[in-house]
């Protein structure tokens, strides 16, 4: 459902509960943990932490996890932080440089990534009705195919 009048993308998730919204945030704050250990370079980093899906209990535990650096994925070069199995990736963004970042992204990936920049667009008061010219760079950061894929989504 899309409630473009009231600028609310989807009222699901704009319009949750307090006390879901966190438990829906903590949730998939350990699923993220989940999958990011299939990393060496995170399983590394959470295990001199101490972190573990189970330790995470609400978002507010986001503050225990490490940050990741330009360097650290430079190092990780050419596929050290690519979670996914080779066939589910959808597309694959390269920086430049001697050496370069490698960004890759699932379908689903794509389409959460739409969805949640047709929030922020929608939020900022895009809507269906609207003409957009879109002028974004598709080198690094890749912000610009998530913002086109935003607008799609707005219509």
């Amino acid at each position: 459902m899309f409630v473009i009048a009231n600028r609310i993308f989807d009222p699901a998730f704009e319009c949750m509960a307090r006390g879901d919204r966190g438990q829906f945030q903590a949730t998939h704050l350990r699923r993220l943990v989940e999958q990011a250990q299939k990393i060496p370079f995170y399983r590394r980093r959470f295990a001199a932490k101490n972190i573990l899906p189970e330790s995470l209990h609400s978002i507010d535990d986001i503050r225990r996890l490490p940050f990741t650096t330009d360097r650290d994925l430079r190092e990780g070069y050419p596929f050290g932080f690519i979670a996914a199995p080779r066939p589910d990736l959808a597309r694959l963004h390269v920086s430049g440089g001697d050496r370069p970042i490698f960004t890759a992204f699932t379908r689903q990936d794509m389409k959460l990534r739409a969805a949640l920049c047709a929030r922020l667009l929608v939020g900022g008061g895009l809507s269906a009705d609207q003409l957009v010219q879109e002028v974004f760079g598709c080198g690094l950061p890749t912000d610009g195919f998530g913002l086109y894929g935003g607008i799609e989504r707005v219509g």
